[in-house]
């Protein structure tokens, strides 16, 4: 994949801008945009976008994950709701905005291909919003994952910026804190933390193991 470069993000945020026609540019968080969002937003509204739903969906190799170890992301999927926020960008500092958004969540134009403009419901009215990672997603990490199986990833992915464990437990907080809920997220959170009893039950186990057959002095 070729990667952008500083130029290319200024030309892709112009074009977004250019897609918003003049309105105001909206942007759904449903992930790690909940609690550390790319930009100061302007307004915030809680908002649903129907039709869509969270997945751990996208393999990852580094951030919260490893070559040995992959991660797993998440991204919208077909089907179902998901609720979240909507952030309305600073009218005059859109453009500045958007890249530091694309330069947080895309690497190059294959990336840049996996973001749509969706319709979400907020209490003040329907917002177009982009959704960053959204079907269909034509990207070289997109993986189709069942749950336990994410589970099994996400207990034991880490990488430079985080475990996977950290990265669901901080969505779960998010949305508590936003009084939203989602229970494909809560579900796998419960798997995930049955998989870390797993692992630090075997890592006692082999510790105990190791220690007996230590010899004495």
């Amino acid at each position: 994949m070729s990667y952008f470069t500083e130029e290319d993000y200024q030309a892709a945020a112009a074009r977004l801008l250019d897609a918003a026609a003049g309105a105001p540019v909206w942007v759904f968080a449903y992930g790690s945009l909940l609690w550390r969002p790319a930009f100061e937003a302007a307004e915030s509204r809680r908002a649903e976008a129907q039709g869509w739903r969270r997945d751990f969906c996208m393999e990852i190799r580094r951030w919260r994950g490893s070559p040995e170890q992959p991660g797993l992301m998440m991204a919208l999927r077909k089907g179902g709701s998901c609720t979240g926020l909507a952030l309305r960008l600073m009218s005059d500092h859109a453009h500045a905005q958007l890249v530091q958004l694309l330069k947080r969540e895309v690497d190059g134009e294959e990336d840049l291909r996996a973001l749509r403009w969706i319709e979400v419901d907020t209490a003040e009215g329907v917002v177009r919003a982009l959704a960053c990672w959204a079907d269909p997603i034509e990207s070289r990490m997109f993986v189709d994952k069942p749950l336990a199986e994410q589970a099994h990833m996400l207990a034991r992915a880490c990488g430079a910026i985080g475990s996977g464990a950290a990265y669901l437990h901080q969505t779960v907080e998010s949305l508590a804190r936003l009084g939203l809920a989602d229970d494909y997220i809560s579900g796998l959170e419960a798997l995930v933390a049955r998989e870390i009893m797993k692992l630090a039950s075997q890592r006692a186990e082999s510790a105990m193991i190791l220690d007996t057959n230590t010899p004495s002095c």
